[in-house]
């Protein structure tokens, strides 16, 4: 994942993968491409079926702008019961979990660092273009 760590907060010294934090940062980010799909870990298997729920119903939406080639969701097992995983197009994690959220900063989980369209950007590209081991 490319961007600056956390400085304080809750996510001192990690390397948050949203790399904005104000909202009107989000018109800056570049649309994934309708090919673009990703794997997405969850701690617990509740998370990630809550998850797939929210996602699906968004995917579902009438009139959905979404440019996607493959809509499936996919569940992926290879390291339960350690991690509870699903493939998505990453369009669909772009607008569930970026553009529809408000990005804006909550007590303890502040970064003390500056919104960075282009870093969220990077790390979208990290995602669907980097080699392996896969991001």
């Amino acid at each position: 994942v490319k961007g600056k760590s956390a400085k304080s907060g809750c996510l001192s010294g990690f390397v948050p993968f949203c790399q904005i934090s104000d909202n009107k940062h989000k018109a800056m980010i570049e649309q994934s491409p309708p090919h673009a799909r990703l794997h997405l870990y969850y701690k617990t298997k509740a998370s990630r079926d809550e998850a797939r729920k929210h996602l699906t119903a968004v995917l579902q939406e009438p009139g959905s702008k979404l440019e996607i080639v493959d809509r499936r969701i996919t569940s992926l097992e290879e390291y339960e019961p350690n991690a509870f995983g699903i493939e998505l197009p990453e369009a669909l994690l772009r607008e569930a979990y970026i553009m529809r959220q408000d990005l804006s900063p909550i007590m303890g989980w502040e970064t003390g660092r500056k919104s960075e369209p282009a870093f969220m950007d990077m790390n979208l590209h990290a995602i669907r273009d980097g080699p392996e081991p896969k991001v």
